[in-house]
């Protein structure tokens, strides 16, 4: 589950009930197809992904659930919020895991999980998914700049850091 694409009061239009309520009816659909785990992910407003989250608590009780946010260069989400406040508002609605997917690449997602380890996150467990790297247009093509074994040194990086989930986004295959 994504974010809407529309950002919400005051910045947008979107109010927190109507995020709310798709991602509830996104979520409830999941849900009721026999998923066996919910990824919230790439979410730059920590606001938008609480409400995913109530809607994801509202929808089951028994499925693990994902909790990313994406960041920039600078390691903060597109509407301003650190790694260490992402982690301490999350934790509070205690999802399975909490940590960042996409962004800036390995090495990029793995300054962004230290962070979020040093920060209070009340034994929820951590998770990195970057992609690999920004794309690079060559002729006709599109690449990503990380090599399986760049991508893998990171993997490894993630686990001593206490991620217990890790993966790929854009450009892993």
């Amino acid at each position: 589950v994504g974010p809407l694409g529309a950002r919400l009061a005051p910045i947008g239009s979107v109010s927190k009930d109507e995020a709310y309520t798709a991602f509830r009816e996104q979520i409830g659909a999941l849900v009721e197809a026999g998923a066996d785990l919910l990824i919230l992910e790439t979410f730059s407003d920590l606001g938008e992904l609480e409400q995913a989250l109530r809607a994801a608590k509202d929808a089951t009780s028994s499925l693990p659930i994902v909790s990313h946010m994406t960041f920039n260069r600078d390691q903060r989400t597109l509407l301003g919020s650190t790694p260490e406040e992402a982690v301490t508002a999350l934790a509070k609605w205690k999802p399975a895991l909490i940590g960042a997917n996409c962004s800036t690449g390995p090495r990029g997602v793995f300054e962004v999980v230290k962070r979020m380890a040093s920060a209070p996150h009340d034994g929820v467990m951590l998770s990195a998914m970057p992609n690999a790297g920004f794309p690079e247009e060559r002729g006709e093509r599109v690449f990503y700049p990380a090599t399986p074994e760049y991508f893998g040194d990171y993997a490894l990086r993630f686990i001593e850091q206490g991620a217990r989930l890790v993966g790929g986004c854009c450009g892993t295959t």
